[in-house]
C-alpha cells in the first residue's frame, strides 16, 4: 500500500517540478518575429529610398 501511495505522489508531483518549456518557446518565437519584422521594414525602407532617389523628369 505504501508503494502505491508513493507512486501516486510521484506521478502527481513530477509535472509540478518540471520546467514549463512553453514560456521559453513563446519568448523565442516572439523575439524571432520581431527580428523578421525589423528586417522586413528595413528592406521596405531601402526600397522606398531607392525609388525616391531616382531622378525625376523636370
Amino acid at each position: 500500500m505504501a508503494i502505491l501511495a508513493f507512486a501516486t505522489v510521484v506521478t502527481l508531483g513530477i509535472p509540478l517540478l518540471e520546467r514549463n518549456g512553453l514560456d521559453d518557446r513563446l519568448k523565442s518565437v516572439s523575439r524571432r518575429r520581431e527580428e523578421l519584422r525589423a528586417k522586413h521594414h528595413a528592406a521596405l525602407n531601402a526600397k522606398r529610398g531607392a525609388l525616391r532617389r531616382s531622378p525625376s523628369a523636370s
